[in-house]
């Protein structure tokens, strides 16, 4: 369960297609240990982490007018310090 709780900390926030994958796939694992409290509650933290990017997803997708989504993106990355330069690096 600590690795799994480690996971959790590092995918917060997290947009990678990848750390989506692995949390819908933590999630299905978990559920063979539904009589175990922490188990639960990493399923359902992993859910919320889940659902905090499909809405960010369909926002940005639905309710943007052109180009919105690039500067998004180019936002996101320079608050992470990489820069647009870092982020194709």
């Amino acid at each position: 369960m600590t690795t799994w709780r480690g996971f959790l900390d590092c995918a917060d926030g997290n947009r990678s297609v990848n750390v989506q994958a692995a949390l819908q796939d933590m999630r299905l694992r978990l559920r063979r240990y539904s009589e175990v409290p922490e188990a639960q509650e990493h399923r359902e933290r992993a859910a919320r982490i889940t659902g905090q990017v499909s809405k960010l997803w369909r926002l940005l997708t639905t309710d943007t007018l052109p180009g919105e989504v690039d500067q998004f993106v180019d936002n996101e990355t320079r608050h992470r310090g990489m820069g647009a330069q870092g982020a194709h690096a």
